[in-house]
């Protein structure tokens, strides 16, 4: 049985956007994929324009180090918005970052499932996808 998911990429490189794209394309041909080089841009989708009533899950990678607004000035203003979709959201850190400091503070957020290490796999997705 195939299960439907969407994934939301937020990341200011496009070419990480663009091999994860391919990544999630190839575990899941029909998912609907947003990809977001801003990641003001993806916040906007997140908490005004994205459907409440979607089906399925919807995977947020985030990435942390972007210089517009970093991952975490993201969560911030995800953690204070009052959109009742939240739990729709299964958010991922999807970084390089291997700082201790980024580890441990993405475990205390309730919001963040898990930090992954670039790049994203084949493997990781259909993890994810199938928790």
């Amino acid at each position: 049985m195939e299960r439907r998911a969407d994934f939301i990429l937020i990341d200011d490189d496009p070419v990480n956007n663009m091999l994860s794209e391919i990544i999630i394309e190839e575990v899941f041909p029909d998912a609907r994929i947003v990809a977001f080089t801003d990641p003001k841009a993806g916040l906007d989708h997140v908490l005004i324009q994205r459907n409440p009533k979607i089906e399925g899950k919807c995977i947020l990678f985030l990435d942390l180090n972007m210089p517009i607004m970093s991952g975490w000035d993201f969560m911030d203003q995800f953690e204070k918005s009052e959109i009742s979709t939240k739990h729709q959201l299964e958010i991922y850190i999807l970084s390089s970052s291997v700082n201790p400091a980024d580890l441990d503070r993405a475990k205390k957020n309730p919001f963040i499932r898990d930090f992954i290490e670039k790049p994203l796999t084949e493997e990781v997705v259909m993890d994810l996808v199938s928790r």
